[in-house]
């Protein structure tokens, strides 16, 4: 049903029940404590403390229970490489009106912390597959001040939207709790948002008090991120086998790692550990034939190291990584690596870029959303410049958090001004090297002047 029909039916509590419908019932809980090293091998019955051992000699033996954050791993990088550098804006008109709008957006883009909230919200969503951003306003001293939320279940929010016919988001609904009056009990409240109003509802010991009010935006002011599921669904059963075998190995270690000395014959005394020079003295021994018997001594060793294990966890952790697009990238792995090209680096990274890339299809059209958005609370805002702002098209380029080959960047500039296929404007604008392109343009062109000669763009 469509948002209208839904708030045709009779009273709130049947709306409420209609919508609730478009619920998914998630583990969220389950996956924060997976992401927070929460794992089930703490819990596992085979991992178990035992009791061995009876009367004095009875004691507690504690199992290994080796907790591997793979979880964090994965999701940490992949919101490097999505959201490691922050997104660019860029105005794709060139009405120079339109500049004064698309430095307000980019001001209120500063103002919210939104390169920061971006990393925030991806974690989230990561973890929980489904989270959102609401947008609102309030009222400062020197005039509407824009905010934005972070509404995930983790945040103590239930929330989902009601979808059209037409397969377009309608409405919003987000659910929460609030303390009362008094600050001693929480009450139940829903806010329902839509395009055109915004609906308040707080439940009551007999029913619910609505409040409904025009929505100044004209537009949902809320943003819907959605994956399939959490980043390391995948491999979460291969995270549980490798930390089964790391805690067993741990325990097989925890017996006989250290050295264990077999003695044949009576041992006289044992070596002293601070004994510079140490040896092993034995009493003459005999047997019940009055026959002497051989003393010596050595270390118990493993005759064979378990290959086939070291070989399987080699297997899964490749697994884990290749199957969610994670490189290793610790300091061990990259030592070698020397002073690449740029091209010759993205090759080496190419898996976690293009699952980068593939994000882009969530997060880009959410990002791509919020600006709209946004353009339509600063319109709101001021008024006098809506028109300007619903004329604003901005354009949004997530960034590669590999490091550029500067000098390779910049002599390969050089060489395309010089072949006269870019100009030298262009060129100044992508050296990295240039923090303001245009200052640096002016610069160049007066000293030029001063030495008498032109300045070629």
């Amino acid at each position: 049903m469509n948002i209208e029909q839904i708030f045709e039916l009779p009273n709130f509590r049947t709306q409420l029940g209609e919508l609730r419908k478009n619920k998914t019932e998630k583990s969220t809980e389950d996956w924060w404590k997976e992401f927070n090293g929460k794992h089930s091998i703490l819990t596992d019955i085979t991992r178990k403390d035992e009791y061995v051992g009876v009367g004095n000699d009875k004691r507690l033996v504690k199992k290994a229970k080796e907790i591997v954050t793979f979880q964090k791993k994965i999701t940490n990088t992949a919101i490097a490489f999505m959201f490691g550098k922050p997104v660019k804006l860029s105005m794709r008109n060139e009405e120079e009106a339109i500049e004064e709008p698309f430095n307000s957006l980019k001001q209120m883009w500063r103002d919210t912390k939104l390169d920061y909230f971006n990393r925030e919200l991806m974690r989230h969503g990561s973890v929980e597959t489904e989270v959102a951003e609401l947008w609102y306003v309030e009222e400062a001293e020197t005039g509407f001040k824009p905010r934005v939320k972070l509404i995930s279940e983790k945040e103590g929010y239930a929330f989902y939207p009601n979808w059209s016919g037409t397969g377009d988001m309608d409405a919003f609904v987000v659910e929460f709790k609030k303390a009362d009056a008094t600050g001693k009990k929480n009450l139940d409240c829903v806010a329902i948002y839509t395009a055109a109003e915004i609906t308040e509802a707080v439940k009551t010991s007999s029913d619910w008090e609505v409040e409904t009010k025009p929505n100044p935006f004209g537009k949902i002011p809320a943003v819907l991120y959605q994956q399939d599921a959490r980043e390391w669904g995948d491999v979460q059963t291969l995270i549980d086998r490798l930390e089964m075998m790391i805690s067993r190995h741990a325990d097989t270690n925890d017996y006989f790692a250290g050295p264990i000395l077999k003695v044949w014959g009576k041992l006289k005394e044992a070596p002293n550990k601070s004994q510079d020079a140490k040896s092993l003295q034995f009493d003459a021994d005999f047997d019940d034939d009055g026959k002497e018997r051989k003393a010596d001594a050595e270390y118990l060793t493993w005759m064979h190291t378990p290959e086939s294990l070291k070989l399987e966890y080699n297997i899964i952790r490749e697994l884990i990584y290749e199957l969610t697009h994670t490189p290793e990238i610790s300091f061990g792995k990259v030592k070698g690596l020397g002073n690449v090209s740029g091209i010759a680096l993205t090759l080496l990274f190419l898996d976690p870029i293009i699952k980068a890339m593939n994000k882009e299809e969530i997060y880009g059209k959410g990002l791509q959303r919020r600006v709209n958005l946004m353009k339509a609370i600063l319109g709101t805002i001021d008024t006098s410049k809506k028109k300007l702002y619903d004329q604003l098209d901005v354009d949004i380029e997530f960034q590669s958090i590999l490091p550029n080959n500067i000098p390779e960047v910049v002599s390969t500039l050089a060489d395309a001004k010089v072949a006269g296929i870019i100009s030298t404007s262009e060129a100044i604008r992508q050296n990295p090297q240039v923090s303001n392109a245009q200052q640096v343009e002016e610069e160049l062109k007066s000293e030029a002047s001063l030495q008498g000669g032109s300045f070629e763009l």
